[in-house]
């Protein structure tokens, strides 16, 4: 998979968990938000790469936000070392040379 395939398909999952991404109001709107392509398309030419995939609200919608302690998905309240799924992916992402390769992991 190229890195725009995965890109693509990374903003349409973000999209189908309801990422609050902000798509300008222009004209064809409506009809824009029917075509889910031209939104992943309108989304692109907004924003770099690197504002899509290191976006908060992206990594809430993409990754979810369970917690996470040590590896394991917990339903726990709070616990000490204990993150949000997005947190401890968003930290993963950071270390990796090409940050589409580990998203491409979770489509």
């Amino acid at each position: 998979m190229t890195d725009n395939e995965i890109l693509s398909k990374a903003i349409e999952k973000a999209l189908n968990n309801n990422w609050d991404v902000f798509v300008p109001l222009i004209p064809t709107y409506a009809l824009e938000l029917a075509n889910p392509d031209k939104v992943i398309q309108a989304v692109r030419s907004k924003k770099s790469i690197n504002d899509i995939i290191f976006n908060h609200s992206f990594a809430k919608a993409f990754w979810g936000e369970k917690n996470y302690i040590n590896g394991i998905r917990t339903n726990t309240g709070s616990i000490a070392g204990e993150v949000k799924m997005w947190q401890y992916h968003l930290k993963e992402l950071v270390l990796y040379d090409n940050p589409l390769e580990y998203i491409a992991k979770f489509i």
